[in-house]
């Protein structure tokens, strides 16, 4: 049998020392070629991770300016609507207060004038000359009562309102006598009727006919709490002569001034 033929190793060809320099120098070049690229490519790698990182950090700092932001906006709008509601709520309690103040003080300034004054209108000619018909007059229920002053009262017969003055007061007694006042037998002057008396004298008349109190109230004396009262326009008025004495209880006040018309306004 014949044995199979071994492998023979061919010889390498020796390069010449020129060829050898050239093949080394190909090599260095190359492997230059490839450094140059990988670090070009790490660079290209860098330079992207960190354009990538640099627009996620800014996105990631965009997203929390806006959501940091939001909150701030709607905590100004917040701020701003209730600041509104408040200045609204202020201003509802302020007018709620002024119409308050303005329904109190109508109320009692419409108290203290239906307790203090009344503003009646004189009806008919028995004050004449001092009032005459439709004159305005301010009657002050707070003022004392005093002889000759004017008082507005309850009629004791009719109940209807008039005004009248006050000639006697209550424990006295009192006549007329020749156009005269005697008060508990005391001549009692009555300037207010000076014009009215010297006219009527030279006329030949009396203004005032003479009667004493027993004669028209058969009393001999003005009881308590009780007044005389009579017109100024003597002849025509209608007055204690007539109906007799009058309550306190019914005089709602005393005429203080005349208020209307106003050129005749005057002080009593």
């Amino acid at each position: 049998m014949t044995s199979p033929k071994k492998a023979t190793k061919q010889p390498r060809k020796k390069l010449s020392s020129s060829q050898s320099k050239v093949k080394k120098k190909e090599e260095y070049i190359k492997r230059n070629r490839e450094e140059k690229n990988a670090t070009k490519r790490n660079k290209r790698k860098k330079s992207n991770n960190t354009i990538a990182t640099k627009k996620k950090q800014q996105h990631r700092g965009k997203a929390k300016k806006v959501v940091k932001s939001l909150p701030k906006k709607q905590q100004q709008r917040k701020k701003k609507n209730n600041q509104k509601q408040g200045k609204k709520k202020q201003l509802k309690l302020l007018l709620k207060q002024l119409a308050l103040t303005i329904a109190i003080s109508a109320a009692l300034f419409s108290t203290i004038i239906y307790f203090t004054i009344r503003t009646p209108k004189m009806e008919g000619y028995a004050m004449t000359t001092t009032l005459t018909n439709n004159d305005r007059v301010l009657v002050s229920k707070m003022s004392e009562l005093k002889r000759f002053k004017m008082v507005y009262f309850k009629h004791p017969q009719t109940k209807e309102k008039t005004i009248r003055r006050i000639i006697g007061m209550p424990g006295e007694e009192l006549y007329y006598k020749n156009d005269q006042l005697f008060i508990n037998n005391k001549l009692t002057p009555e300037r207010f009727l000076e014009k009215s008396a010297a006219e009527a004298k030279q006329s030949g008349f009396l203004l005032t006919q003479d009667f004493s109190l027993k004669q028209v109230t058969n009393e001999e004396r003005i009881p308590e709490g009780k007044y005389f009262v009579m017109g100024d326009n003597r002849q025509f008025s209608s007055d204690s002569r007539d109906y007799g004495l009058i309550d306190e209880k019914n005089i709602i006040g005393v005429v203080e001034l005349r208020v209307f018309p106003l050129n005749a306004a005057a002080h009593f």
